[in-house]
């Protein structure tokens, strides 16, 4: 099995031309590119891919978000395919008063074209707030930010058309801002990539009017996808064969197969079948409100346990359980109830779809 690290060793010397042009596996690698640590480097007018990797050496593996990241930045670095791309425009903005987590960054494939990359969830509960948000909000935050971003580059480099891109909530990002988009600037896109993040609302898909873009965006999912899934898709849709021990760490997009020029399909699992039908049950039995007051309440208590990021509460959990339990109890009645009666509808949601999969089994027998 192969990942975009075999990609960059197969691929890496051949330049993207005619002969070799762009394809979703060089945007997979532009859309990991955000993750990297921009935040932690000085970066100068006259930055490449090169001169970014360079910079980034000094950095240890254990420094970067993800297992794979340093690896991939040096062997971007040392790319014809990649290294001589120019790198700029780089913005973040986290503002946990506003629960917005956002960041972005344009990296120039040739002098036609440019291709804008939006961070995913970062490892803060900041980020992990907005997330959640979603199953609530219209519009949070940082989809406002893609599109105010998207426009900026737009008017900066007005002669290049653009493709634009993000993994997890980065996809929604991308998404959003290309529908939002007046049709000048849509002309432009020259596509739109979603890597496992959820889907459009209908409502916002309903939004893309006059030259619509809905037929530029494409969207990637592994085959035991659990984010990807999340509200409608009604952009083109593919499934990717996933190499993750469990489901969850499918996100992981070091984990997704590739071959010299594309990804490895597959078809989505029953398991991701269960998770999304047992999701979507809960999503339409609790209202707006409810779901408001949940997220707000989950949220609120991780703050007061001192949580800094999920990946400590998800090695550590046992470490807050009796702070979780405090700061639950100093919660308003009204809100604790809120949040049992959620949390009831997600479990009748989760006993509906197994019951109703043990009766598609036994009809099979």
């Amino acid at each position: 099995m192969a990942n975009i690290h075999d990609y960059l060793d197969w691929r890496g010397d051949l330049k993207i031309d005619r002969c070799h042009p762009f394809n979703d596996v060089d945007a997979m690698i532009l859309v990991r590119f955000s993750y990297l640590l921009f935040d932690k480097i000085k970066l100068s007018n006259r930055e490449t891919v090169e001169t970014v990797a360079k910079k980034m050496q000094k950095f240890k593996n254990s420094d970067f978000r993800w297992d794979g990241d340093r690896e991939l930045i040096a062997k971007m670095g040392a790319s014809r395919r990649f290294g001589h791309m120019k790198v700029t425009d780089y913005e973040k903005q986290n503002d946990r008063a506003a629960e917005k987590q956002f960041s972005a960054i344009t990296i120039h494939i040739n002098y036609a074209e440019l291709f804008i990359s939006f961070l995913g969830t970062d490892d803060t509960i900041t980020g992990w707030k907005e997330d959640f948000n979603l199953t609530f909000m219209e519009v949070v935050p940082a989809q406002l930010e893609g599109l105010k971003y998207l426009k900026k580059i737009a008017r900066k480099y007005y002669w290049r058309k653009i493709r634009i891109g993000g993994h997890s909530k980065g996809g929604t990002i991308a998404m959003f801002a290309a529908v939002m988009a007046n049709d000048r600037l849509q002309h432009r896109l020259t596509k739109v990539y979603n890597f496992d993040g959820p889907g459009l609302k209908s409502s916002l898909a309903a939004k893309d009017v006059g030259e619509s873009v809905l037929p530029k965006i494409v969207s990637f999912v592994p085959q035991d996808s659990v984010f990807g899934r999340l509200f409608q898709h009604t952009e083109e849709y593919r499934v990717v064969q996933a190499d993750a021990e469990r489901n969850i760490y499918e996100h992981d997009l070091y984990s997704w197969q590739v071959t010299h020029n594309g990804i490895i399909e597959s078809t989505i699992t029953k398991r991701s079948d269960m998770v999304n039908e047992t999701l979507t049950r809960w999503l339409e039995s609790a209202t707006q409100e409810q779901r408001k007051i949940f997220i707000d309440g989950v949220f609120e208590i991780l703050y007061k346990s001192k949580v800094k990021t999920p990946m400590k509460l998800a090695d550590n959990w046992h470490k807050y359980l009796l702070a979780f339990i405090k700061n639950y109890n100093e919660l308003s009645k009204e809100d604790r109830k809120v949040m049992t009666e959620v949390l009831k509808k997600l479990m009748k949601s989760l006993i509906a779809t197994r019951e109703k999969a043990r009766k598609e089994k036994t009809k099979v027998r």
